[in-house]
């Protein structure tokens, strides 16, 4: 994936100044639109649902250090 990213933009710098190339700039902000959109609703998601309780055996199982982090 960051490959195809730098690849393209490499290609990028060359193109003369057209509608494709603001096409391929454009590609990269809406995807980190998406991804910034996508994480806030999953942290909102988090906020207001609390994850299901550990299984009894796991959580005694489990040193005192990891069940506060």
């Amino acid at each position: 994936m960051i490959e195809a990213a730098v690849g393209v933009g490499v290609y990028m710098t060359d193109l003369p100044f057209s509608p494709r190339r603001l096409k391929l700039y454009n590609w990269p902000k809406w995807a980190g639109v998406t991804f910034l959109a996508l994480t806030v609703l999953r942290l909102l998601w988090r906020a207001t649902h609390r994850p299901p309780a550990l299984p009894a055996a796991i959580a005694q199982a489990m040193p005192s250090w990891q069940s506060r982090a």
